[in-house]
């Protein structure tokens, strides 16, 4: 991308070099510490106040899931402004699966990556948190190539077995559970995979 209407502003003690990405609730920024030179990912909160909460959110639930296959979080900024992030620099999945077309992923490569992106999500579930949005954009590869599961701005806190209601439906319909599309978030998808199959189809049919 590398165009973006901050960069060359300065938030905290970085510096913001490349527009990296836009999503729901904001734009990242590959950012460069002023003092020692590291190179970091800012997410700039630059959407309406509505989604501050979502954007407060997403920065908690990294600080909870700390893992070795998730993304990490350096700070963040308690009024909800940016968030600040390691830089993967070796793209996204999605990009990946493009640079392969028409050839899929080597088979190698695809196990190792559902391996630790599985690791991240059952950790993520120990820790009560359910992702919501994953997709090839959202999983990242740092500089061993690592596989790394990031944007949390949808996740939700569950107990195991708890099943919650929510106002808005969110998510990337491609890749969102069936209950999903009836404003549910589960624990236990399986089970209201099987609960609400008949009412989901008519749903999907007409995306």
């Amino acid at each position: 991308m590398g165009e973006g209407l901050y960069v060359g502003t300065n938030v905290g003690n970085y510096s913001l070099k490349k527009l990296l990405g836009v999503g729901s609730y904001g734009e990242v920024y590959l950012a460069e510490h002023r003092g020692n030179g590291r190179h970091v990912a800012i997410k700039l909160m630059t959407n309406p106040p509505l989604k501050q909460t979502g954007f407060l959110e997403e920065a908690r639930n990294l600080f909870i899931v700390r893992h070795k296959y998730v993304l990490p979080i350096f700070d963040f900024d308690p009024e909800g402004r940016y968030i600040v992030m390691e830089y993967a620099p070796n793209g996204t999945l999605k990009d990946r699966i493009k640079q392969y077309q028409p050839r899929m992923l080597p088979l190698p490569d695809a196990v190792t990556i559902i391996s630790q992106i599985g690791k991240a999500l059952h950790y993520a579930r120990t820790q009560s948190i359910v992702h919501r949005d994953l997709k090839p954009a959202n999983i990242l590869f740092n500089a061993n190539d690592d596989a790394l599961l990031a944007d949390l701005g949808i996740s939700l806190a569950l107990e195991a077995g708890e099943t919650a209601q929510v106002k808005y439906i969110e998510g990337t319909y491609q890749y969102m559970a069936p209950e999903q599309f009836i404003g549910e978030v589960s624990a236990t998808p399986s089970v209201l995979f099987s609960k609400h199959w008949k009412k989901i189809v008519p749903i999907v049919t007409k995306v």
